[in-house]
């Protein structure tokens, strides 16, 4: 057999192997475009609006109306947490503001003077958590107000608003324009 009838061959075995790998892929894709709506309902960045947040250890649903939920390794999350703490005031912390972890807490979190819990996965769940540092505004019933990522205490403001709780003007955060 010739050189050229051998790479005819392996071009011909090559094109056939690629033919099955983009079939594989197109099969794939269908099977995703089939699951997308309900995947997509299932994790939109508003979280479960009405969505009642199971019972939080050590944590009074009626009287904490903003939760944070966040984790121990996410920068962004530490960095919401300095900004919680030199930006709102330490009674509006105290009062309405509850920090939720998945597994193990940050060890700083207790300095910012919220409640802090450890294990609340089922809380993470129930809210449709996408990102995190992710907050919830709850209403008086317990049930999700509202809910998106933050990034920053700026974006906790229409969190707050929506908790109905009303803050002092000492304790507003200076949005950028």
């Amino acid at each position: 057999m010739s050189f050229t009838a051998s790479a005819l061959i392996l071009t011909w075995v090559a094109l056939l192997l690629l033919g099955l790998v983009v079939a594989g892929l197109v099969r794939q894709v269908h099977a995703l475009q089939r699951d997308l709506p309900t995947a997509a309902a299932r994790r939109t960045p508003q979280g479960r609006i009405g969505a009642v947040v199971p019972p939080i250890h050590g944590i009074d649903t009626a009287r904490v109306r903003l939760l944070l939920l966040l984790d121990a390794d996410c920068s962004a999350c530490a960095g919401l947490l300095a900004g919680v703490r030199t930006t709102l005031s330490s009674r509006v912390v105290r009062d309405h503001i509850a920090l939720l972890y998945a597994d193990v807490t940050d060890p700083t979190a207790a300095e910012v003077g919220a409640p802090v819990v450890a294990g609340a996965d089922d809380v993470f769940t129930a809210v449709g958590a996408t990102a995190l540092p992710y907050g919830v505004a709850l209403d008086a019933d317990g049930r999700v107000a509202a809910a998106t990522p933050v990034g920053g205490v700026s974006q906790l403001l229409p969190l707050i608003a929506a908790a109905g709780l009303d803050l002092p003007d000492h304790a507003r955060p200076e949005v950028a324009q």
